[in-house]
């Protein structure tokens, strides 16, 4: 969706790059015919929002047309363009997406980026914020990274952000690290969700909590698949795993 631009160096190099992608863009227009373009009324009540947030992401398909419907939409606005192609996308989501936001909200999403979807009291316990709906409220209200499902009563983070949240996460040090993974933990065993509480006091180094977690789970082949693959992908070996369906089995048969 980017043409790319090389470095303006003197008024001769600026002035090839404006002739360049004049033409590259009167080339990439020979393609197809503007009055047969149709645009559909959800497209275009989209497409009028970009002027609301800092950072826009176009996501579909290649060759289903982003740079041809962004481009005829800002065409028509009178819009002043430029086409940069970006190399790293998480330079772009730090400037304009996460740099903007205050130290407090900064935290609250990084104790965050270690789940798929959360809720208001998932966050508060993460985050240690009793304010943490007032400042989803501010993150939902200012970009579109981050939504808020009414029906499931969650949040979904996109997964560009959640990405760009895991890099900074993982340069942290290892106790902001062991203490992060040990609260999503204890919250997900605390919900029933063991076999990702496993996950969490692993990554974490905790052993006592993994083995209560596992003490805690139920045996049945759909969980057991699930721990081997889980567990496997943070490098545990096969041993935690035989012990975990020992545990279940041991205590499966003291019940009779």
């Amino acid at each position: 969706m980017q043409c790319t631009l090389p470095e303006a160096t003197d008024h001769k190099m600026t002035h090839h790059v404006e002739t360049m992608v004049s033409e590259t863009l009167e080339r990439m227009a020979r393609h197809y015919v503007r009055k047969t373009l149709y645009f559909s009324n959800k497209l275009m009540e989209n497409l009028k929002r970009i002027y609301e947030y800092p950072l826009t992401i176009v996501e579909v398909p290649m060759g289903y047309g982003k740079t041809t419907a962004v481009r005829e939409y800002l065409n028509n606005n009178d819009a002043n363009v430029l086409w940069q192609r970006v190399y790293d996308s998480s330079i772009t989501v730090e400037n304009a997406v996460y740099n903007p936001f205050s130290e407090e909200i900064k935290d609250l999403l990084l104790s965050l980026c270690l789940f798929d979807s959360f809720t208001t009291k998932q966050a508060v316990h993460m985050g240690e914020n009793n304010n943490a709906d007032i400042l989803l409220n501010e993150i939902t209200g200012r970009n579109g990274f981050v939504n808020y499902d009414a029906n499931t009563k969650t949040y979904q983070m996109h997964n560009i952000f959640t990405g760009f949240l895991k890099e900074i996460f993982d340069k942290k040090d290892n106790d902001y690290k062991q203490n992060l993974y040990q609260k999503a933990g204890h919250w997900c065993m605390r919900n029933g969700e063991y076999i990702t509480a496993m996950q969490h006091f692993y990554a974490a180094g905790d052993f006592d909590n993994l083995l209560q977690a596992m003490q805690g789970s139920t045996l049945d082949p759909d969980s057991v698949n699930r721990l081997m693959g889980n567990l496997n992908y943070y490098g545990v070996s096969q041993n935690i795993t035989i012990l975990w369906v020992c545990l279940n089995t041991t205590k499966r048969l003291a019940s009779f």
